[in-house]
C-alpha cells in the first residue's frame, strides 16, 4: 500500500479508536483529528469511507456524546471561574471565526435584523448567540434544547455574563413543540435537531429558518440533510453556502411560505 492510501485509511482506523476510547480528553483530541482530516482532504476521506462501505451512524453518536460532554465540562469550568469579561475563556472549540461567518451569512441574507429568535439545539455554550447579542439591539432569544442539563447550564452562563439579556430557556423536543405559541423572526436549528426538524408535520412558527447542516464529507461526523429533497413544502430555500472557514458544515436560509 502506498503512503497516500495509508494516509487515507487513517480516518477509518482512527474512527474505531475514537469510538472505543473511554477517556474523554483523549477522545476529544481524536475528534479534533477526525475533523482536521476532513478539513484537509474531504474528497479523499469520502473515497476511503466508500471503499470500506463505512457506516457513520456509530461515529456520529460518539461525536455527539463527546462534543456535548466536553462543552458541558467547559461551561461548568467557566461558571466556576473568576473571569467576568470573556464568557468563553477555556472553551477549546470557541471557533469565533466560524460563528462570525454564520452571523454574517444570516445578516446578509435576511431583509432586516431579527428581533425575536428561537434558538433550537443551542448547547451548553452558544457562541453564535453571544455574537447575535453583540450585534443586534433589543434582541430577544428563546432557547430550546431537548436536554434539561444543557438548558440549565446554558441559562446559568447567560445569567452570569449577560444578566440583562432578553431571553427565556425551555426544555422541549423540536419534533412536536409549537414553541409555546410564539412566532419568531428567525429560528436557528443546528446539528442534532435537524432530523426532527425535517420530520415535523407543521412548519416552525418563524418567518425564516437558519439551518446548520453538514457537507457530504462532514456528514460522516455530523447530521446532514439535503435541502433539495429533505425540506418540507412549507419552506422555500432562500440561499445556501458552504462554511468558508472549516468546510465541514453548510449554512442554509429558508423562508416559511405561510409566514405571518
Amino acid at each position: 500500500m502506498n503512503n497516500e492510501s495509508e494516509a487515507h485509511s487513517d480516518f477509518v482506523k482512527l474512527t474505531q479508536s475514537f469510538i472505543n476510547e473511554g477517556d474523554e480528553h483523549k477522545a476529544f483530541g481524536m475528534m479534533d483529528d477526525l475533523c482536521n482530516m476532513i478539513i484537509q482532504s474531504p474528497d479523499d476521506v469520502l473515497k476511503e469511507a466508500e471503499l470500506h462501505n463505512f457506516d457513520s451512524s456509530a461515529l456520529k453518536k460518539s461525536i455527539a456524546k463527546i462534543d456535548a460532554l466536553s462543552e458541558q465540562n467547559s461551561a461548568k469550568a467557566i461558571l466556576n471561574s473568576e473571569n467576568k469579561h470573556d464568557s468563553f475563556v477555556g472553551y477549546e472549540w470557541e471557533l469565533r471565526d466560524y460563528y462570525e461567518s454564520e452571523y454574517t451569512f444570516i445578516s446578509d441574507n435576511l431583509q432586516s435584523s431579527p428581533q425575536t429568535i428561537a434558538y433550537i439545539g443551542h448547547g451548553s455554550l452558544s457562541v453564535l448567540s453571544n455574537i447575535l447579542y453583540d450585534n443586534i439591539t433589543n434582541l430577544h432569544i428563546d432557547f430550546y434544547d431537548i436536554d434539561p442539563v444543557t438548558t440549565k447550564i446554558a441559562k446559568s452562563i447567560l445569567e452570569k455574563y449577560r444578566p440583562n439579556a432578553n431571553s427565556c430557556f425551555r426544555t422541549a423536543n423540536i419534533l412536536d413543540t409549537d414553541l409555546d405559541g410564539n412566532y419568531y423572526d428567525l429560528a436557528i436549528v443546528t446539528n442534532a435537531p435537524l432530523l426532527a426538524f425535517i420530520n415535523r408535520d407543521k412548519p416552525l412558527p418563524a418567518r425564516n429558518i437558519f439551518l446548520r447542516s453538514a457537507t457530504r464529507a462532514g456528514g460522516l461526523l455530523y447530521p446532514r440533510i439535503d435541502v433539495s429533497s429533505d425540506i418540507s413544502p412549507h419552506y422555500s430555500l432562500v440561499t445556501t453556502k458552504d462554511d468558508p472557514v472549516y468546510k465541514i458544515h453548510q449554512m442554509h436560509i429558508l423562508e416559511t411560505l405561510d409566514a405571518k
